[in-house]
């Protein structure tokens, strides 16, 4: 909270949803008591995404350089997802999930938090980021990789992220 310029002395409660805490969700676990999120979504997504970010057009020459950096970081957020699955203070909740069932998971992580769920956060208001791209969690969008990368593309991926099998969404 010290370190945060978005957080005011007087805030009681938090969120934040910065992903690299996931690498590091037993130190998270043992500095709070709080209850937490998980987010994940399947590796094909992961890497459409970051593949979108680089703003090139040819995926396997991108991807060669990517692979390893990325499987590691992966590696170690899927191994701290595992260990903590089954902690009650822990709740997972992936994209796909969230896109294909979005009340009911909606509902599902505000009660896990101790908070209510409003149907007004199903929509978002304010596309404050060029990234954000719609006004609700849609399956276009947790399902984009289908239509943005092609088949030996995806096999790609399936290959080197397939061991992370709880988050391949079939």
């Amino acid at each position: 909270m010290q370190a945060s310029t978005a957080i005011s002395d007087d805030t009681v409660a938090i969120f934040d949803k910065t992903p690299r805490y996931l690498s590091e969700l037993t130190t998270v676990l043992e500095r709070c008591d709080c209850p937490v999120l998980v987010s994940h979504k399947d590796p094909r997504a992961i890497v459409c995404s970051d593949f979108k970010r680089a703003k090139t057009d040819d995926f396997h020459a991108w991807y060669a350089g990517y692979r390893d950096d990325k499987l590691g970081y992966v590696k170690d957020c899927y191994n701290q997802f595992i260990k903590h699955r089954d902690n009650p203070r822990v709740a997972a909740v992936s994209l796909e999930d969230l896109a294909m069932n979005s009340r009911a998971t909606m509902e599902r992580m505000f009660a896990h938090v101790g908070e209510r769920f409003d149907l007004g956060y199903a929509i978002i208001d304010d596309l404050r980021y060029d990234n954000v791209r719609s006004r609700t969690v849609s399956p276009e969008i947790a399902f984009e990789y289908r239509r943005f990368l092609g088949k030996s593309e995806q096999e790609a991926i399936m290959k080197d992220f397939g061991c992370f099998d709880a988050w391949i969404y079939s």
